[in-house]
């Protein structure tokens, strides 16, 4: 289980991640120039996207749950968007990356909330912050990978073969992510009552099902009108949300380090360099702050502290005419806001552990 489906759930959040937001380093890098990107464009690529997970989430679940396997269905959707993402470098203009955008998303909906429920399905409550953390803070190693990529790429083969190197991030980035796919047709075990995962022998399914149930799992329940109903009607669902989006707006600011960085007049491979020391940061914190939500159970005041800290930075943006070192601590500690996810998401299988919805 170790060495297959976490392999696989980490490195299919490493390849998610640095497709979602390659983006952010090829703008910087002679996208926007060669493309006339002068306006909200840069916003809307990010717009198309969510709308594509927005559409896409919970009727990936539910194709997981009823209809194809997860062991097939998410390495098919991974296979698809890392396929798009290569056409990226094809594109004359900014309406073929907003519509290629979308359907990334739109397939790259069945990603995290897909390796969430399998690990909450293999693991209990006091073992999820850890885990989630380790697969989560994947994306801040993606972030630095397509920092370096990006920075050699435009160093190395900017106008090879008459290509710009931003192009040249869409297509290793596809290249690097297939053969990821392809593993996860195999590492995948599904969920400990439906494993058919060939790692997987007699006597260890019977383990793994003692197991979870001794840690107050129960089978999942056949996808019905009914147990939709139950789950939305669920008042800690609505209350999780409340938390999840706060953590997911509070770090927004470290989407704009780099785009602030080429405006202060840092060299192409600076810009795309430098905010790797974030995504490091973030991955200090993640691990640190989740072990501490784990070992304690303190995971609202863990979260309090976390928010704190991203207040702060903040604040700093907000204020924003101070001086440029100022600016540049508070986007690497906007970073740490980061940490805080891995420890919201465990919470959600504590309130509500056998509805895999």
């Amino acid at each position: 289980m170790e060495a297959h489906c976490r392999s696989y759930i980490c490195l299919g959040y490493f390849v998610k991640y640095l497709d979602q937001t390659n983006y952010l380093n090829a703008f910087v890098s002679g996208m926007q120039e060669d493309l006339n990107l002068y306006g909200n464009e840069r916003n809307l690529l990010v717009t198309y996207f969510n709308i594509g997970i927005i559409i896409g989430t919970i009727p990936s679940q539910m194709i997981q749950l009823r209809f194809i396997r997860p062991s097939v269905w998410i390495p098919l959707c991974e296979t698809l968007w890392s396929i798009l993402v290569m056409v990226m470098a094809s594109a004359k203009n900014i309406e073929t990356l907003y519509v290629l955008r979308f359907f990334v998303g739109l397939l790259e909906a069945c990603a995290f909330p897909g390796y969430a429920a399998l690990l909450g399905g293999w693991y209990g409550p006091r073992q999820l912050s850890k885990r989630v953390a380790i697969f989560e803070q994947t994306q801040a190693i993606a972030s630095m990978f397509s920092g370096y990529l990006q920075a050699a790429l435009y160093t190395g083969l900017n106008g090879r073969l008459g290509l710009s190197g931003w192009r040249w991030l869409f297509i290793f980035d596809g290249i690097i992510s297939i053969p990821i796919a392809v593993w996860g047709f195999f590492a995948i075990p599904d969920l400990p009552h439906t494993t058919k995962a060939f790692y997987w022998k007699g006597d260890d399914k019977e383990y793994g099902i003692k197991r979870i149930e001794a840690l107050g799992q129960k089978p999942p329940e056949r996808l019905t009108l009914g147990v939709i109903k139950r789950v939305y009607k669920n008042w800690r669902l609505w209350l999780f949300i409340l938390p999840y989006l706060m953590v997911a707006q509070a770090g927004s600011g470290t989407n704009y380090f780099n785009l602030w960085l080429k405006w202060a007049g840092y060299s192409v491979v600076d810009t795309n360099i430098l905010p790797t020391a974030g995504s490091a940061i973030n991955l200090v914190a993640a691990f640190i702050f989740g072990a501490i939500a784990d070992a304690t159970g303190y995971r609202l005041t863990t979260l309090i502290v976390i928010q704190l800290l991203v207040m702060v930075s903040n604040i700093l943006l907000s204020v924003w005419n101070i001086p440029k070192a100022a600016l540049l601590f508070a986007f690497y500690l906007s970073f740490v806001g980061a940490a805080a996810q891995p420890i919201v998401i465990p919470g959600c299988h504590v309130s509500d552990g056998n509805s895999k919805f």
